[in-house]
């Protein structure tokens, strides 16, 4: 009998073995054919039942059918988060596989479904401007991917929308330590937050290495002037830029910057200098234009400024400025009228133009500038 008994036993075990083996088969099967549903149950089952609870298999096929389903809006409602169910069998087939059985690709492509997934959600999150959300899924997603840089990106972006300038902050500095090249805004973004911090050692290094990367980003130059002037260091400035400009002689941007600079430093002359360096590559160049023509007004206007405080019985010596004035502002005229035709619609150059016509007594030029101003308006 004991025997019959423990046969009996064997006999029925190898049965239920089987028949939740057969689970995890019916579970592939119906994946194979798009039904998300029963593959679902079937794979539920095999992940509790005793005999596959502990098989790599079994816990790669769930994520697999989970990671399906998070990708196909049309059946998420099959789950509350299939998302998470996914990565968590993953890791637990990983886990379980401890011999190296699984196959790699299709185990990368589990993991891949899980990373499309929570980025896809991220994305639909920030575009109904849900940017908490966005942040967490973007989170999940690049601990999924952590090699993919645009997601570090997005998290910085939504956590600066809702305020965790922690996140925001970690996540520009893994980018900055990945050297990451496709986008200044980091640095400067990264820079800023160090210099909120008073951290002066970090917003060196990341304007460095912002500077570095993107060589030409006016907004990175311009940090780095502004932090050095800050600092009382003009002369670190004029130093890189010289040293840069030697590296790389045809590029304009690097005059232009040395020009701002030295007008920072209260030396016109050798901002014009600069200026002028920066037209002989590029004549169209409307910030050097521009620049340059309005520090030749701001020193015609410093003049009749000083004229105009004279004594009224002193003509001669008022005529003799007022001709300096003229002169100075023939100068800046030049310049502002390229930076117009290069741009005809930006209204700073309007503004100066309409002024510099109206004190050289041009009316037509400055009937002509006026109604273009007011067609601005």
């Amino acid at each position: 009998m004991k025997k019959i008994l423990l046969s009996g036993l064997l006999l029925a075990a190898a049965v239920v073995a089987k028949a939740q083996n057969s689970e995890v088969d019916n579970a592939e099967k119906m994946m194979m054919i798009g039904q998300m549903d029963k593959a679902k149950e079937s794979i539920d089952k095999a992940a509790v039942h005793p005999k596959t609870a502990n098989q790599a298999k079994t816990y790669l096929l769930k994520g697999k059918i989970y990671g399906a389903i998070a990708l196909d809006t049309a059946k998420k409602n099959l789950d509350y988060d299939p998302t998470q169910i996914a990565y968590e069998s993953l890791n637990k087939a990983k886990e379980l596989d401890t011999k190296k059985q699984l196959d790699e690709t299709e185990l990368k492509n589990g993991y891949f479904n899980v990373y499309a997934s929570a980025y896809n959600k991220g994305i639909a999150a920030n575009n109904k401007e849900d940017y908490q959300t966005a942040l967490k899924e973007f989170k999940f997603a690049s601990e999924v991917n952590p090699q993919d840089t645009s997601l570090y990106l997005n998290i910085g972006i939504m956590a600066e929308k809702v305020k965790d300038n922690a996140s925001a902050k970690a996540s520009y500095q893994k980018l900055a330590d990945m050297n990451y090249n496709k986008e200044p805004y980091i640095y400067h973004q990264l820079a800023e937050m160090y210099k909120a911090e008073g951290n002066k050692e970090a917003v060196v290094a990341t304007l460095d290495k912002g500077r570095k990367i993107f060589p030409t980003d006016n907004t990175l130059m311009i940090d780095e002037i502004n932090f050095y002037l800050g600092e009382g260091k003009p002369d670190v400035i004029v130093e890189k830029l010289n040293k840069a400009i030697e590296a790389d002689p045809a590029n304009k941007t690097l005059f232009f910057t040395l020009g701002v600079t030295y007008e920072n430093m209260k030396k016109p002359e050798e901002a014009k200098a600069a200026y002028k360096k920066a037209l002989g590559l590029d004549p169209n160049y409307f910030d050097a234009n521009y620049n340059l023509g309005a520090l030749y007004y701001n020193e015609a206007a410093e003049i009749i400024k000083k004229a105009n405080m004279l004594p009224s019985n002193k003509v001669k010596e008022y005529d003799a400025e007022r001709a300096k004035f003229q002169a100075k502002a023939t100068e800046a005229l030049p310049y502002l009228e390229k930076a117009y035709e290069v741009n005809p619609k930006d209204r700073n150059v309007l503004i100066s133009l309409k002024e510099v016509y109206a004190r050289t007594n041009q009316k037509d030029k400055y009937a002509k500038v006026d109604a273009a101003l007011k067609a601005l308006e």
